[in-house]
């Protein structure tokens, strides 16, 4: 893990109000966005199933964020409904995840930002 980036990477997102800490059981939240992300799941196997594709998509970007919020949510982190969350949320757990799935959830993206620069 890229200790270095994650802090930098954390700072800024807290700094925007992307990113809040969590207190308590984070392994049972992260369980409960895990079971999200295979309840998402099966839903996209029927829509592919049902050559309901755009709507598989959306499904299955829904299963890669709530797996994502899953890892954040077990290292004491939430991200908020603020936008860029989505691509907060992706960075931080690439970082999380590192050599053990390299790019996994914001892919070769990871760590470069759409978001404009704050004054």
């Amino acid at each position: 893990m890229e200790l270095a980036r994650l802090s930098r990477l954390v700072t800024l997102y807290e700094g925007r109000g992307l990113l809040e800490r969590v207190q308590g059981d984070t392994a049972r939240s992260a369980a409960t966005w895990l079971a999200h992300a295979t309840q998402d799941l099966t839903g996209v196997e029927s829509l592919v199933e049902g050559e309901s594709y755009r709507l598989a998509f959306n499904g299955a970007y829904d299963t890669l964020r709530h797996a994502a919020e899953a890892v954040l949510e077990r290292a004491g982190g939430r991200v908020t409904s603020a936008p860029g969350a989505h691509e907060a949320v992706f960075a931080l757990a690439d970082l999380l995840v590192g050599d053990a799935a390299p790019g996994v959830f914001a892919g070769p993206r990871a760590g470069v930002s759409r978001m404009k620069p704050q004054p």
